[in-house]
């Protein structure tokens, strides 16, 4: 019962449309100017993109999925959980790299 519940709540969050402040809206043209010199792969793009869509921090503060958005993925592209954080983690890297440059 308390999965379903927690279950629930995560699918509303990822519902939710977030309007970005403007210090985000700033933030977030940054990490599309990294995109374009980073030069992610097709896969890292897409996972990026649903993290994007429907990512949400947790109480310590980590970026996570919803289970339903995390099970898109691994199954879209045959591999496990950690699979998908660690591809996302190694864009983020880059991108903060890129971005702690400008």
């Amino acid at each position: 019962v308390q999965d379903e519940i927690e279950f629930n709540h995560l699918k509303e969050l990822s519902n939710t449309r977030r309007e970005l402040s403007t210090e985000n809206k700033e933030r977030y043209q940054l990490i599309q100017l990294a995109m374009l010199e980073v030069n992610p792969s097709k896969k890292e793009i897409d996972i990026l993109r649903v993290y994007l869509e429907s990512g949400i921090f947790d109480e310590r503060n980590n970026w996570n999925l919803p289970p339903e958005r995390m099970s898109e993925l691994t199954i879209k592209y045959n591999v496990e959980k950690n699979s998908i954080i660690q591809c996302k983690g190694r864009l983020m890297k880059k991108i903060k790299k890129y971005v702690s440059k400008e």
